[in-house]
């Protein structure tokens, strides 16, 4: 990541916060995820096993729709963005999918 994202990141509700020396221990557990426009980054159904930020690009929010094929666009993700696994305690399936054409880090345990 380089300076830009780590200020986007510093930025974000989930690290605006947090004192410096936390956030350089949780930087080290990012890994950055690159997607082309189209791909399928969470599955809809499937449980959420990571935590991503969006640092850039857009990704699209999908539900499948009663029509076989049907996709119903809920919103548009932008830079500062967060979705997936929120927690470590629950995990539970998604019930939207995400795809987009950006760059993201993703937290892993």
């Amino acid at each position: 990541m380089n300076a830009k994202d780590v200020d986007l990141l510093r930025r974000s509700d989930l690290f605006r916060f947090l004192p410096d020396e936390h956030f350089e221990r949780i930087r080290s557990l990012l890994q950055e995820e690159r997607h082309d426009f189209g791909d399928l980054i969470v599955k809809q159904g499937e449980p959420a096993s990571a935590f991503y930020i969006l640092i850039s690009g857009r990704a699209r929010v999908v539900k499948s729709g009663a029509n076989n094929g049907e996709e119903i666009v809920l919103g548009t993700l932008r830079p500062g963005d967060s979705f997936g696994a929120r927690t470590r305690c629950k995990v539970s399936s998604t019930n939207s999918a995400i795809s987009g054409d950006c760059r993201l880090p993703r937290f892993v345990e």
